[in-house]
């Protein structure tokens, strides 16, 4: 019994990685015009448990214009391509 629960873990965790390379793999596509945001939205793998997934999907979905009455400053938008690009690491690793 404990194999089975221990077998079931180790495929949990490597689903879980899945999703996070797959998540990856989906933000670097939005972001370099490969996919849309609908197509990102929905292959986006959900996982509310895994504070990277959400904080991600959540930079890409909420992300502003840049300059223009209602848009985020150059430095706001830098700052957020650079969390976005740790995020990325972070899930590929």
């Amino acid at each position: 019994n404990f194999q089975q629960r221990n077998h079931n873990l180790k495929g949990f965790t490597t689903l879980k990685m899945n999703d996070r390379i797959l998540a990856s793999k989906l933000v670097e596509d939005f972001l370099s015009g490969k996919i849309d945001f609908k197509q990102f939205a929905m292959d986006f793998p959900e996982d509310e448990n895994d504070s990277d997934l959400s904080e991600l999907f959540d930079l890409i979905e909420h992300k502003p214009k840049v300059g223009g009455l209602f848009g985020e400053s150059k430095s706001d938008s830098n700052r957020r391509m650079e969390r976005i690009n740790e995020l990325i690491a972070t899930l590929k690793t």
